[in-house]
């Protein structure tokens, strides 16, 4: 007696259900979304697809998917790490690498007795090197629970680009963890035979990371944000009670120039952290919570690296640059042509100050 052969190939509704299911694993595997969210998503967009309903009703539920992917996840992902002491040394394999392949981590043991993990590529390490300006600060709303901040540097060349090119997980804040911070990165550059072009640091109000640069690196310049020097002035004045005597007592106004610290003259590169907080602020928006898990947020830098060498790329293969303002290129254009007046003794101290007010700061928000 023959029995009947059940072997049939696959319809149309079977390959579309086991594309859905490869896909969903895919993005389980290689991004840190939320499962609820890649299920919800993909679930929904097929109520508004050409997807025919023997397909809806080939697929399991979202609730069973949610489990079947949540099991997928934990066979390529370690468990979360409640405390330091809990996070793998070093980092599992495939967090150690960049989009591209290229190697990520490049310091990941302790400073000042502490866990800090350095992230960075060769490649971008080398542009950092041959770069004059650096621009670094913190952020704290991508950075972990089980670290303080993510510290990031990022690099201004001289087309006019600036872009992040090292991420650093610190433990804290204090003097001593940037002081290993810096020596790691630049023991780096020196075991790469990278030659270190680093003249100038612009940072925020962080006077931790200045101390370094005057007591181990005396020839880089220090410069801070002056907008931020600005709203510091102004919120002391605040305290001081002094407000109303900041803004009505022009009758004994004195002439003086800023701290070395915050003197931008005849400084034509950005003035700001600005473009540093807003690279932050787009870190955060594409974050899925506010102090993600560490692998979450290895995942957000790993993006934000591969952008960065997209646009490295773009640079040196001589696109664009991209376009300022028209208001902030009249400013530093007539910034620029008093500080050319002042410097010939074509004008005075006050009238310089004056005119500058006038011109430059009205306009320039940076």
């Amino acid at each position: 007696m023959k029995h009947a052969d059940h072997d049939h190939l696959p319809n149309e509704a079977d390959k579309e259900v086991l594309i859905i299911r490869q896909n969903l694993k895919r993005k389980v595997v290689e991004s840190s979304l939320p499962i609820d969210a890649i299920v919800d998503q993909t679930y929904a967009g097929l109520q508004n697809s050409t997807v025919c309903q023997d397909v809806v009703i080939q697929l399991p539920s979202i609730a069973t998917m949610r489990n079947n992917l949540q099991k997928e996840r934990r066979k390529t992902r370690p468990s979360l790490p409640k405390n330091i002491t809990e996070l793998p040394h070093p980092v599992p394999i495939n967090y150690q690498k960049s989009l591209n392949g290229e190697q990520f981590v490049l310091y990941d043991g302790l400073i000042d007795g502490s866990r800090c993990i350095i992230f960075s590529t060769p490649t971008d390490m080398l542009y950092l090197s041959q770069s004059e300006m650096w621009y670094c600060d913190g952020t704290f709303y991508v950075c972990p629970s089980i670290f303080y901040q993510i510290y990031s540097i990022h690099e201004y060349n001289d087309d006019g680009i600036m872009a992040p090119y090292v991420y650093c997980s610190l433990p804290g804040k204090s003097e001593t963890l940037y002081t290993g911070m810096f020596e790691k990165i630049f023991q780096q550059m020196s075991q790469m035979n990278l030659p270190i072009r680093l003249r100038r640091v612009t940072i925020d109000f962080e006077l931790a990371v200045a101390k370094v640069f005057h007591k181990y690196y005396p020839y880089v310049e220090v410069k801070y944000c002056l907008l931020h020097f600005g709203q510091n002035l102004f919120r002391k004045f605040q305290d001081l009670g002094l407000q109303a005597a900041y803004k009505d007592g022009s009758d004994h106004l004195l002439f003086t120039f800023a701290p070395p610290t915050y003197n931008h003259f005849m400084n034509f590169s950005p003035r700001t952290t600005n473009h540093v907080d807003g690279r932050h602020l787009k870190w955060k928006k594409r974050s899925a919570a506010a102090h993600p898990n560490i692998y979450c947020t290895i995942d957000l830098l790993r993006q934000e690296q591969s952008l960065g060498a997209f646009n490295a790329l773009r640079d040196h293969m001589g696109a664009p640059q991209p376009k300022r303002r028209r208001d902030q290129q009249i400013a530093e254009n007539s910034l620029q042509k008093l500080w050319q007046r002042y410097s010939e003794a074509k004008t005075d101290l006050v009238s310089f100050l004056n005119a500058a007010g006038l011109r430059y700061f009205k306009y320039l928000e940076q």
